[in-house]
């Protein structure tokens, strides 16, 4: 997934911002200077702290900082893991740690506003000519640049909520249903897709022994990249919960749910396996969508003798993957910022952090041939549908990366509503309008970004 829910009070965001107040986050420690040269690095021993949300196996490390270890004996890489939420990030930032490089998940808008962490980029990426136009110009746009419009972030890799959608092709054959499009300007329509899934739902008995799919992400926004619908408007100030696009949007995957039965989460629906990749791996569910990165269970799946391939995702409006990136930034506190800028720079080429993580390339010219590549023990896998993935990959609504969003207020309020939606305790059109005011209020009194 693109990551964990950071679930922290407004008192204790406040507390950890103030707490961050009397270090040194002013221009001694600030942006680089204007150079239009850059320094040559001595060979010194040095050590770099990277941060970051996750964790990974030693193992795989090894395998991201290979290359770097080479090149670089005499620069030591300090990893620190599994700093997965601003609760657990707060203390090292208040602390004085000098972490250099930091791997994110959220917003820089969100980490200024909480901690005025982040160090500027704009000096380094001017001075080395640096090619961000490689990267999503909308994405970089909503998590890496500041409300003033200034850089502070890149990502090294995609995640997401649904970074790809995976299907049984030996299931779609006993029901006669076609295999799904190869393009994604073909993706079926979510009419469509909902046909095939009620196909690919099985009942014996009355017993639903088969589902069509395990379920379709994050159901706050997951659905929402297929519309124009919205959450939050662009300028992040206003909540429309009453627009009809937003409502026949979530609507319209709801009825997928409770309507038609066809997801593993939908009520009654009862295939002996709960935990959806191995509903999927036992031949349960049909399709299956994974967020974070689709390397490990393509595996899984292959080592399992199963015939799987990628599908697009289906279109309302749009045809969209729901795809997140992870973020990589250096930090204002860092002893070593050229060390870390140099560190970054070579983590995001060649996929290096991604691939440890089987993660999809930052840069969208590189996804095609990692795709080919580490699918390539699958010959019917499809690899090249998850590639092109990334150009018609649509923006997360900006209420995941709101403050008090996906972090908080927000996220509290809607998702127990949404569930009992999903579980037919409830509709969107009378459940989901009356949350405006509520909404707008948590907004209303978030701090400035």
């Amino acid at each position: 997934m693109a990551g964990p829910v950071a679930r922290f009070s407004r008192r204790s965001q406040v507390k950890a911002a103030s707490g961050l107040a009397g270090v040194a986050f002013g221009a001694a420690c600030g942006a680089p200077g204007a150079a239009t040269q850059k320094p040559a690095l001595s060979d010194a021993p040095v050590t770099i702290q990277l941060y970051k949300r996750s964790t990974m196996a030693e193992a795989d490390l090894a395998a991201m900082l290979k290359d770097w270890n080479a090149l670089h004996p005499t620069w030591k890489v300090e990893v620190v893991q599994n700093k997965s939420n601003l609760e657990a990030l707060a203390p090292h930032l208040a602390g004085g740690d000098k972490i250099d490089v930091l791997g994110w998940y959220q917003t820089v808008r969100g980490l200024i506003a909480n901690t005025g962490a982040p160090r500027l980029l704009e000096d380094y990426v001017r001075r080395d000519k640096y090619p961000v136009d490689r990267f999503s110009a909308k994405e970089i746009d909503l998590v890496g640049k500041s409300a003033d419009g200034k850089l502070y972030s890149l990502y090294y890799a995609w995640g997401g909520n649904i970074s790809a959608t995976f299907y049984n092709r030996s299931l779609f054959k006993q029901a006669g249903v076609p295999e799904p499009p190869t393009d994604w300007n073909k993706a079926w329509t979510w009419d469509e897709f909902r046909d095939v899934l009620r196909r690919l739902t099985v009942k014996s008995g009355g017993v639903t022994t088969q589902v069509g799919i395990n379920g379709y992400g994050a159901p706050i926004t997951s659905p929402l990249v297929h519309s124009d619908a919205k959450w939050i408007s662009d300028d992040w100030k206003k909540i429309d919960a009453t627009s009809n696009e937003l409502l026949t949007t979530l609507e319209r995957w709801a009825d997928t749910i409770v309507k038609d039965g066809t997801v593993l989460t939908s009520p009654g629906v009862n295939v002996g396996i709960t935990n959806a990749e191995q509903a999927f791996m036992a031949g349960k569910v049909a399709m299956h969508t994974v967020g974070s990165g689709p390397a490990a269970p393509a595996k899984k799946f292959t080592e399992a003798g199963m015939d799987w391939g990628f599908a697009p995702s289906p279109k309302m409006k749009y045809a969209s993957p729901d795809l997140q990136s992870n973020l990589v930034m250096l930090i204002k506190l860092g002893a070593n910022p050229d060390h870390g800028w140099e560190l970054t720079k070579h983590l995001i080429e060649n996929n290096r952090w991604g691939s440890a993580e089987g993660r999809i390339p930052a840069i969208s010219a590189d996804a095609t041939t990692w795709a080919r590549e580490i699918f390539k023990s699958n010959p019917n896998a499809r690899p090249d549908v998850v590639a092109d993935g990334v150009k018609f990959a649509r923006t997360v609504d900006k209420i995941k990366y709101h403050p008090l969003g996906d972090a908080n207020e927000m996220y509290r309020i809607l998702e127990p509503v949404l569930a009992d939606i999903h579980a037919g305790k409830a509709t969107v059109r009378a459940s989901i309008p009356p949350l405006q005011g509520q909404l707008q209020a948590i907004v209303d009194r978030s701090p400035p970004f």
